[in-house]
């Protein structure tokens, strides 16, 4: 049995539609309104067909399919279907189908013009203008959810990146470790619950025997059970080292500071050699630091940037035979990075960080036999060809998330207290003042460590030197407002 129109009008002058109407109006509407129910599955409109039906949900639920994929509901009393097919002439773009029984009023296109005379402009500007507020509302939707979508797939995309660069150190490392018989003991003194996990899930799976102590008397105990091959330590921990010292352990120590150097730390710990500077929240990261750090302790292995890409990462290696190389080269590697599409800032950050390394290779690098520096007291603009036994090598390459650069010279004359005595020197403010006699002003370090989003140093004393330079691809990722992230490893 049909509804009179004065039920019809008491249910809809609720609905956003409708607000607007006047009382004559509204009943002069619901004069033309119809009911009609759908039952589940029945097709309301139909993709690609035409539409002259204004239907408005009186109860149930409707989906919205979109080449058969569902990308929305509709199921609240009111809402508004078919309005852009009517308003439009053109045919309908998405299916809409009951889910449940649906119940409906519509009202049919050609019935619009059985408006009264004196009521039809009127008419049909409060129509426009309600078709605005339901497109606006639909626009608003859809914004939101476009908002969302945006949101979940750049979180996706973050976790995708973070399992691809923990899955890639664990299998760098698994390789390294394939051929080795024995399993190496390793002790992580870490006071926080969190990284205690991010360390647990870095090892899992790789063989290695991993004790974790949360406190310095955990790690005694652990240490006294069996004595390790490599211990990690947190900073706030770090008196563990000078009680190690009085055990007279000659494996590798391992410093873990927070991105905000502690220099006094560094000074009262001047044995340990081996620094690690990490983000907390950057998990991946850590994981990275941590399984690549192990490689080179566990195997007596300290260089060569390919540990920190993905395994068989194409590297291009170039050699420096003179100052005017640096230009060639460092072109060279730009020309490379911006054919494979990478953004014009991040390529200003791998130039200047890229000439800083090669100008200390060539300048401040090389010593003569007795062990002193041949060419730090040349303005950096003197031409200098180098000796074959003083050529450095220029390395870079990318494995898709990560950006690679490294400058190895043959000399080690550089320590970790003297670059933590350049870094203290450069954030507090007296870059230079350790630089003096010399040609340089002292701030191609601080430029290295503030261009690159991590910077490895790997020495052997007067041997090798190796600084590697690692930037992150990912667009959305800048740059923090504080210390950069910095190892620094001792090769005996």
């Amino acid at each position: 049995m049909s509804l009179h129109p004065a039920e019809i009008a008491k249910e809809i002058k609720s609905y956003p539609f409708f607000v607007g109407f006047d009382e004559s109006l509204l009943m002069q509407v619901c004069t033309m309104v119809r009911e009609v129910v759908f039952k589940s599955g029945d097709a309301i409109l139909s993709s690609g067909k035409m539409n002259d039906k204004l239907y408005f949900l009186r109860s149930g639920t409707c989906e919205v399919l979109v080449e058969q994929e569902r990308v929305g509901e509709i199921s609240q009393p009111g809402e508004v279907m078919g309005e852009i097919s009517v308003l439009s002439g053109k045919t309908v773009g998405a299916d809409i189908r009951a889910k449940s029984e649906v119940a409906c009023f519509y009202i049919a296109g050609e019935d619009f013009s059985h408006v009264l005379p004196q009521q039809k402009d009127r008419f049909q500007i409060l129509l426009y203008k309600l078709y605005s507020n339901v497109l606006a509302d639909r626009l608003t939707k859809t914004n939101e959810k476009a908002k969302m979508f945006e949101i979940t797939a750049r979180a996706l995309e973050v976790a995708k990146r973070e399992l691809e660069t923990v899955t890639n150190a664990q299998m760098n490392f698994m390789r390294s470790e394939q051929n080795k018989k024995t399993t190496k003991r390793v002790l992580f003194l870490e006071p926080t619950k969190k990284q205690q996990v991010t360390i647990k899930s870095a090892m899992g799976g790789t063989g290695v025997d991993l004790q974790i102590a949360g406190t310095i008397e955990e790690g005694q105990a652990s240490f006294q059970e069996k004595i390790p091959d490599v211990i990690f330590c947190e900073e706030t921990l770090a008196d563990f080292f000078l009680w190690t010292q009085e055990q007279n352990f000659s494996g590798p120590l391992v410093l873990l500071q927070s991105l905000n150097f502690n220099f006094d730390l560094l000074q009262k710990i001047e044995f340990v050699q081996n620094v690690i500077s990490r983000d907390p929240e950057d998990r991946a990261g850590t994981v990275k630091s941590l399984l690549t750090s192990l490689t080179k302790f566990l195997h007596n292995d300290f260089f060569g940037l390919e540990k920190y890409l993905a395994w068989g990462t194409e590297v291009k290696s170039l050699t420096i035979t003179k100052s005017a190389d640096r230009q060639p080269s460092n072109d060279q590697m730009q020309e490379y990075f911006k054919a494979m599409g990478i953004r014009g800032t991040l390529i200003e950050r791998l130039q200047v960080a890229a000439e800083e390394m090669m100008m200390n290779a060539v300048y401040d690098a090389p010593q003569d036999a007795t062990g002193k520096a041949k060419y730090n007291h040349l303005p950096r603009s003197t031409p200098i060809d180098l000796h074959e036994r003083e050529f450095p090598t220029f390395k870079f390459g990318s494995d898709g998330n990560m950006l690679a650069i490294s400058v190895t010279d043959p000399f080690g004359g550089i320590n970790r207290n003297l670059i933590a005595k350049y870094i203290k020197s450069c954030y507090e403010g007296n870059a230079g003042s350790l630089n003096t006699g010399k040609g340089g002003a002292g701030r191609g370090l601080h430029q290295i460590l503030e261009s690159c989003d991590f910077t490895i140093f790997n020495v052997q004393p007067g041997k090798k030197t190796e600084v590697i330079g690692l930037f992150d691809i990912d667009a959305s990722i800048q740059k923090k407002d504080t210390r950069p992230r910095f190892q620094f490893f001792f090769a005996k």
